[in-house]
């Protein structure tokens, strides 16, 4: 039998079969069994997606990770792939937003300050200043316009202190929720100024916050840490007062710490 016509060596199928899935036009390119998988792993990873991660898994088990990595990566690349989304945003259910929940107020950044900042003459003012930039809610506005004048320094706020803390507690509502922190903020100011004359007020004070942690602020963690947060800071400005008298202290705050609600009353305890 006459030889073929065009005879020479024969072509292996998987040799064809490699070429037309890389492309190539030369059939002389001779490429090893192990850079053929590769090619043939990245050439579907490009055209079919996801599915190449299984079939270059089984494919191109026994290579090398990091090769594997940058092919898959290079053809993402070339395709115009966009990475997996990732969940950015996960529910937590009430306990743990309630485990997140700090009222560590010791721990500060900075050197701790003595005297408000340059143009308030205290604390108070200034943190009206600071929270009218920050907060436009309806209460802590109204308030600002009730106090603004009665505050423009430390002796004219020594002399209207009632009155000041009069209007503060008034808006301590659920109602404003929006405006609480800035109330709270100035809550804590007014007890930085006045330091041991707001020992006067302290029982009025946790009164107005165990009614406030029946309205429904308990139910939530972020009002919840900005009041015990508030409330922390004011035992800090008066614990010289509070740690000469403790059982007046535990007095005061025994509405608190019999709450009906445990985590309320752990924030109470801490």
């Amino acid at each position: 039998m006459p030889p073929k016509a065009g005879g020479g060596k024969k072509k292996s199928k998987n040799a064809v079969t490699n070429k037309r899935r890389r492309g190539f036009e030369d059939p002389d390119i001779k490429t090893n069994k192990r850079q053929a998988l590769k090619d043939d792993a990245k050439f579907v990873a490009a055209k079919f997606g996801n599915f190449a991660d299984d079939k270059g898994a089984k494919g191109g088990g026994n290579d090398n990770n990091e090769g594997d990595s940058s092919d898959d990566e290079d053809a993402q690349n070339a395709m115009g792939r966009k990475p997996p989304k990732t969940r950015q945003h996960a529910f937590k259910n009430f306990a743990q937003r309630v485990s997140e929940v700090d009222v560590d107020v010791h721990r500060t950044m900075g050197e701790l300050r003595t005297a408000p900042l340059a143009g308030s003459s205290c604390f108070l003012h200034e943190t009206l200043m600071k929270w009218a930039e920050l907060n436009c809610g309806a209460d802590f506005s109204a308030y600002k316009a009730e106090v603004e004048q009665l505050c423009q320094s430390l002796p004219q706020l020594v002399l209207h202190q009632r009155q000041i803390l009069d209007f503060l507690l008034a808006r301590l509502t659920f109602e404003a929720k929006h405006s609480l922190e800035a109330l709270l903020a100035c809550l804590s100011a007014l007890a930085r100024d006045l330091r041991g004359d707001f020992l006067a007020h302290f029982g009025l004070v946790t009164a107005r916050i165990s009614a406030l942690m029946r309205t429904g602020v308990e139910r939530e963690p972020e009002l919840l840490e900005h009041v015990f947060a508030s409330l922390a800071r004011m035992c800090k400005w008066l614990q010289r007062q509070l740690a000469a008298d403790l059982p007046l202290a535990l007095e005061l705050t025994k509405t608190l710490r019999r709450h009906r609600q445990q985590h309320v009353r752990q924030f109470a305890a801490a």
